[in-house]
């Protein structure tokens, strides 16, 4: 009874220290980082969805606005949102409506690690824990109103899930809602349905495994339900409003979008180019590991040396989720690409782990060999797996300190997004305080975007520069008489380079790592 309580209580404090490690990188960021152009619209749209929703006026028409983004995570974002103005006034909205989705983070990384420990090891459950805690990446768009964060979190849970679900079959009920809210957050969800297939198929034609089909279609209603009662936008009329919502995506994706991509700018990306994407956001730490084991894998599967159910698992998560996403032609930024950090997290650290006690195991056996004295297996792979975990985790966590911002980390072979990933943030906010800071006396500044981007921007920073200092709004082509101009990396990146007259006068550039966010040019 003691060693259980004991075990109990190191779990405790074991998930509140994983809480702590998520939350402070992601509550700085989420303090420091400007307005990004798609909160300009989520945040405002979920305002009004929260009032529609509390005045029951669901027919109204202002539930189109912005169809093409689900409800669901808009709404948490606007309730944060007006709690942040209740307690903090105007300055709280931003902060409020960040704050909704960094508390979803913590708790999903915690129920992640939870469900991954019979799967990967306690070791290793918690050491993809802090892979994904202290990943520049995902704290980076965590700390944002952004619609991927909830999906990916939905959707990692209910894949780790079905790995319990097949032992015990009623869980298969929660699996489906954990995939209605993932797809209720944001469409590409539906991604996650090949892993959880895949690894179902797996255990039917591997161990014979059997599923009643009265729980499978029950699981396919709850995802149904859930989805459109998450959701309230389709409430009014769902079929017509699921078929705008969805034909957008779908119009979308077959005109294109112009974004800048390894060196050169596309309306299509090339299939398979976003896993070149995720290699680039994350450490060769945590990908060579996770590389490693696959290969393991595949090469112990194809000489019909069936490894662990578990290992089938993670392989089927990592395989799975890839084949589907590395299809998209429209990646507009790196976050399309975010459902695979949980998977990689995870296959990074059992392959850490399997490595640590094998080398363990070699220790010992030569140690009995050569007379060197017992060495303890147990020991061995403690100190080596401390010293692993240590070296994997290290170069993540020196970017959360050392790269401004975070959204400019790259992984050790890549120097910096500019020539090779679409620079996601502006930072407007970071040249004025640089301007601020480095004038004095009445001073006017021209922040140049593309046409309408900036509108809830200039709202909701409309006191972010002293009194002295005057905002004026222009575009690439139409530079208004400043005596600053703020000109963001990602607009040289998609053939909007910085005028010749004015390529001369650079006085400042806003960088985060090796990545320029923005130039100030005087």
């Amino acid at each position: 009874m003691d060693r259980i309580k004991a075990q109990l209580f190191t779990s405790q404090v074991g998930y509140l220290v994983l809480v702590m490690v998520t939350l402070i990188p992601r509550l700085a960021l989420a303090h420091s980082l400007d307005l990004i152009t798609d909160e300009g619209v989520y945040i405002p749209n979920g305002r009004k969805d929260v009032l529609l929703l509390l005045h029951g006026a669901l027919l109204n028409h202002h539930w189109l606005d912005n169809l093409e983004a689900p409800a669901y995570p808009k709404i948490w974002m606007g309730f944060g949102s007006f709690i942040g103005q209740w307690l903090w006034g105007n300055a709280g909205i931003l902060w409020g409506a960040r704050l909704a989705g960094i508390a979803l983070c913590a708790a999903s990384i915690v129920v992640m690690v939870h469900l991954a420990r019979p799967i990967v090891g306690t070791a290793g459950a918690y050491l993809g824990g802090i892979f994904l805690a202290l990943s520049p990446w995902l704290t980076y768009f965590s700390s944002l109103a952004y619609l991927d964060m909830y999906m990916v979190n939905f959707a990692a849970i209910a894949i780790l899930l079905t790995w319990h679900a097949v032992r015990k079959p009623p869980l298969f009920l929660l699996v489906g809602a954990l995939l209605g809210f993932a797809m209720a957050s944001k469409y590409t969800a539906i991604a996650a349905v090949v892993p959880i297939v895949g690894y179902i198929c797996y255990r039917h034609f591997r161990y014979g495994a059997t599923f009643q089909r009265g729980m499978l279609l029950a699981t396919c209603g709850v995802f149904g339900g859930v989805f459109f009662l998450a959701d309230p936008a389709l409430w009014g009329n769902p079929p017509v409003r699921f078929v705008q919502s969805f034909g957008f995506q779908f119009v979308h994706a077959h005109i294109g979008h112009t974004v800048f991509w390894f060196g050169q700018t596309w309306e299509h990306v090339p299939l398979g180019l976003g896993l070149l994407m995720v290699v680039a956001k994350i450490s060769l730490f945590i990908i060579i590991p996770a590389g490693g084991f696959l290969a393991l894998y595949s090469a112990r599967a194809a000489l019909r040396r069936w490894p662990a159910d578990q290992h089938a698992f993670l392989f089927c998560w990592v395989v799975g989720l890839s084949a589907p996403l590395s299809l998209l032609t429209i990646i507009v930024g790196t976050h399309y690409l975010l459902p695979l950090a949980p998977a990689i997290a995870f296959t990074a650290a059992r392959g850490l782990v399997l490595a640590v006690r094998q080398s363990a195991i070699f220790v010992h056996n030569q140690s009995e060999q050569r007379r060197w004295g017992t060495v303890s297996v147990k020991k061995t792979a403690a100190i080596g797996l401390l010293i692993v975990a240590l070296v994997a985790i290290l170069p993540s966590a020196a970017a959360l300190v050392t790269v401004n911002q975070g959204e400019g980390y790259t992984s050790e072979w890549l120097p910096g997004e500019n020539g090779a990933l679409q620079v996601a943030y502006p930072a407007y906010l970071d040249a004025l305080v640089w301007v601020a800071r480095h004038t004095h006396g009445p001073v006017k500044v021209a922040l140049i975007a593309l046409p309408y981007t900036l509108d809830y921007w200039r709202q909701f920073r409309a006191h972010a520069a002293p009194a002295r200092v005057t905002l004026l709004i222009g575009s690439p082509d139409n530079i208004p008489p400043a005596d600053f101009v703020i000109w963001p990396m990602h607009l040289v990146q998609r053939h909007f380079p910085i005028p010749l007259g004015w390529r001369h006068h650079i006085a400042a550039t806003i960088t985060g790592g090796s990545t320029t966010y923005c130039y100030i040019l005087t």
